[in-house]
């Protein structure tokens, strides 16, 4: 029985290990982080959901937020990821708002079956998002 726990225990640690250098080797991007955390919510809520139209929403507000933030020519891909970091919440506000809206752009409001749905004004996701300065 003792043997039977200490290969266990070896198991265990080589587990442990492999796992720490995968996640040192590789590291989300913010693109990544909120296709994962969204796919997440939305294959709970919606019985239609699509991965590929959610990717595409993604990139759209990451590169919709990217243009609001107008960044110098001199910034680096990296600092531009780390900057965007401060707008996870609009990146991620601004995607799921446009997936929703998916078969019924344009529209302010829908109504479907005595139920209404009425949507927010899309520029106010952008809330707190300040071009960087020339």
């Amino acid at each position: 029985m003792a043997d039977e726990i200490d290969v266990t225990a070896e198991e265990t640690t080589e587990d442990v290990t492999e796992d720490t250098s995968g996640n040192e080797e590789t590291e989300q991007t913010m693109q990544e982080e909120l296709i994962e955390d969204l796919t997440a919510e939305l294959e709970l809520s919606d019985k239609n959901f699509s991965a590929t139209l959610l990717t595409t929403k993604v990139k759209a507000a990451i590169r919709d937020v990217q243009r609001v933030r107008n960044y110098p020519s001199y910034y680096t891909d990296e600092q531009i990821e780390e900057d965007l970091y401060n707008y996870y919440s609009n990146c991620r506000a601004i995607a799921l708002y446009d997936y929703n809206k998916i078969g019924i752009d344009g529209a302010d409001s829908h109504n479907e079956n005595s139920v209404s749905t009425s949507f927010t004004d899309r520029d106010k996701l952008f809330a707190g998002v300040i071009p960087l300065s020339r």
